[in-house]
């Protein structure tokens, strides 16, 4: 099945490198309980949010990764790049990984949830998917950010616009 957005097409051995990647920088962020902690009480986001969303840490250029997994309404994964943060999360040093794209990133995947909740960034997503989760009401929202920033919202609205009559309602914050 093919992706339902026009985001560029990345080469599948891109992707599986990508996806690689994403779940050994997601294992070394569950295994560093001072980069756990910096999260938490930084962000407030938690070790299972780190776990559900595929949030991670490259020991090796010492910086956050947010997988920049592809919209989908397939409930498949597509992992298309990453943004790197340093360890201050400061939006103004974040880098993107080589060879990666930018398009709508699904922060938790499709699974016919009637919502669509478009946020600013991966820090407002993830927390308010950590948020949706404590309250027992993640199943009606489907999470989307631009990775590309707010600036490029509605280009990245564009990518997926085909696909809204899946939902009941589309919101944008």
């Amino acid at each position: 099945t093919q992706p339902t957005t026009t985001a560029p097409k990345i080469p599948n051995e891109k992707i599986e490198e990508f996806t690689t990647k994403m779940y050994e920088w997601c294992d070394c962020l569950l295994n560093n309980p001072k980069r756990l902690e910096y999260l938490k009480t930084q962000r407030g986001i938690t070790a299972d949010t780190v776990k559900d969303c595929y949030i991670g840490y490259n020991p090796k250029r010492y910086k956050y990764t947010f997988p920049t997994i592809r919209y989908r309404t397939d409930n498949k994964i597509e992992v298309m790049g990453f943004e790197l943060r340093p360890n201050d999360l400061d939006r103004n040093k974040l880098i993107r990984e080589n060879d990666g794209a930018t398009g709508m990133v699904a922060i938790n995947q499709y699974n016919n949830q009637p919502y669509l909740v478009c946020l600013e960034g991966y820090l407002d997503s993830y927390v308010f998917y950590q948020y949706l989760k404590e309250i027992g009401e993640l199943d009606k929202y489907h999470i989307v950010t631009p990775s590309n920033g707010v600036t490029m919202v509605f280009n990245a609205l564009n990518e997926i616009y085909t696909s809204f009559h899946k939902y009941k309602k589309v919101f944008l914050y």
